[in-house]
This record gives structure tokens, C-alpha cells and sequence, in this order.
């Protein structure tokens, strides 16, 4: 009884996280990109510690809500130098990850996903367990997915936390540094 009072708890606070983070991510991101990115800047100027540490959190945080954090990295890319904005989102969404994978052991999802008989389900667990590491790298790496998705289905199909979070680091490596490196000069001359 304890046990399920306890879940139910975490899964209201996650719901309101998540309400909070598309509000937030709504207001600063979505509605007026430019006049955001000139906040931080001036925040940057005179708070740059406590902005990295606000950006660092974000990031963190924003893989429970299964946002993208495409847009986060380039106001990263804005604010900080290049090596320094790919290294804070890296850290990030490893952070991130990290996070979803003990979300998803404490809300005890596997073992309902174990029940289940679906043919659907039964056909990803097959591919996932042939084929897991190479499908969690390759998901990562597609800008059009959110790579936190992947994240909660190898979870809950019990992959080994170090395979997940290294597979994830392959592939979001490869997409930062393209995004990073490749963008930022766009970017920079854009705004």
C-alpha cells in the first residue's frame, strides 16, 4: 500500500514537471525565440555560473518530459563557446537518460509491460534484444526522435543501464558535434 502511494505520488510530481517544463518551454522557446536568446545573453554577462548551471539543469530535467533538446542546444550554441556548449549538452543528456532509466525502475513499468501480450510488443522486444545497442545508437542519432523515447523502451525491456546510456553517448556525440560544429557559425551569423 505504501509502495503504490509512493508511485502515485512520484507520477503526479512527474505530471506537474512535465506541465511546468512545456510551460516554460513554450514561453521562452516556442513563443519569441529571439527576444529569449537576447535574455540570456545579457543573463550571461553578468550570472554566466548560475545560467550554465539553470542550462545544465534543463537539459537534465527536460528528457523526463520527452522534450527535444535540439532547441536548447542552439542557445547553448549562443551563449557559450562551442567545445563548452557540446560538452554541457552532452553531460546533459547522458543526465537526462540517466534520469528516465531510474524513472522508469521506480515506477515499476516493466513488470506491466511483461504482462502484456501483444504481438507488437512481443516483435520490439525481439528486435531489441538481437539488435539493441546498434537501435538505441542509431534512434539517438535521428534529429526527428526524441532519443529519451528509446531510452524508456530499452528500460523497460531491461537493458543494462551502461549499454543504454553508451549507446546514447555514440549517437548523440555524433549528432551534437554536426549541430555544435557544423551550425554554429549559421547560427551565430543568423543572430
Amino acid at each position: 500500500m505504501r509502495r503504490a502511494m509512493k508511485r502515485s505520488i512520484f507520477l503526479m510530481l512527474w505530471a506537474l514537471l512535465i506541465v511546468v517544463t512545456l510551460s516554460i518551454y513554450w514561453f521562452y522557446l516556442a513563443d519569441d525565440l529571439e527576444a529569449t536568446l537576447e535574455q540570456f545573453q545579457q543573463l550571461a554577462e553578468q550570472h554566466y555560473l548560475w545560467l550554465v548551471t539553470v542550462y545544465l539543469l534543463f537539459i537534465a530535467v527536460r528528457g523526463l518530459t520527452l522534450m527535444p533538446s535540439t532547441p536548447l542546444l542552439f542557445v547553448g550554441i549562443l551563449l557559450f563557446p562551442d567545445w563548452f556548449a557540446y560538452l554541457l549538452n552532452m553531460l546533459g543528456i547522458l543526465v537526462s537518460s540517466w534520469l528516465v532509466i531510474l524513472a522508469v525502475k521506480y515506477t515499476g513499468y516493466g513488470k506491466r509491460l511483461e504482462r502484456l501480450h501483444n504481438p507488437q510488443v512481443q516483435r520490439l522486444q525481439r528486435n531489441m534484444q538481437a539488435h539493441g545497442a546498434p537501435i538505441i545508437v542509431t534512434w539517438s542519432f535521428f534529429p526527428l526522435v526524441p532519443t529519451d523515447l528509446i531510452v524508456y523502451i530499452a528500460t523497460l525491456l531491461r537493458f543494462r543501464q551502461s549499454v543504454i546510456l553508451g549507446s546514447v553517448l555514440v549517437g548523440e556525440a555524433v549528432l551534437n558535434a554536426i549541430y555544435v560544429f557544423g551550425g554554429a557559425a549559421i547560427l551565430r551569423s543568423a543572430f
